[in-house]
């Protein structure tokens, strides 16, 4: 294991009070901090048989300026909050991977990287009626929860 914390981040409220959580236990425990942003996989479509070379080249090149377009502005949201991770003392990175699905994707990443802790957090669903009472984790955090191979912290 690394003395990593891995916090997964979608850019709303919730993933701002995980940051908030990221950075008490860092500063205790004298560890790093990795935001980790899932953003949607383009399909490639530039492989279809109806199009000739030009038109497939034409494509392709337009779809990886997207995709890097993409990347380039996830990056640089994430860096906003790594600077000010930055600012309390503790190291701080980002990465921003694409994915077709998020849960997966980070599952893969804490398999690979093995952090110390993931903090995530879950906007809970509300149900109305009778179950008005039932609050459910939402469904990435629920599925990091029952497959991460590090402790996970669940922020609401």
């Amino acid at each position: 294991m690394t003395k990593t914390i891995f916090v997964p981040h979608e850019d709303n409220e919730a993933s701002a009070k995980a940051i908030k959580y990221a950075i008490e236990i860092a500063k205790g425990l004298n560890m790093e901090i990795k935001l980790v942003r899932v953003v949607p996989e383009v399909l490639d479509f530039s492989t279809m048989s109806h199009w000739n070379d030009v038109e497939r080249k034409r494509v392709k090149k337009a779809l990886d300026r997207y995709k890097k377009n993409v990347r380039e502005q996830e990056a640089e949201k994430l860096q906003k909050h790594v600077s000010k991770i930055n600012s309390k003392g503790i190291k701080a990175s980002a990465t921003v991977v694409e994915g077709v699905n998020a849960a997966e994707k980070i599952a893969d990443l804490v398999r690979q990287e093995r952090p110390y802790l993931v903090v995530i957090a879950s906007k809970r669903l509300k149900l109305r009626g009778s179950l008005a009472k039932l609050r459910m984790l939402g469904s990435v955090a629920r599925r990091i929860s029952e497959e991460s191979t590090s402790p996970v912290l669940i922020v609401k």
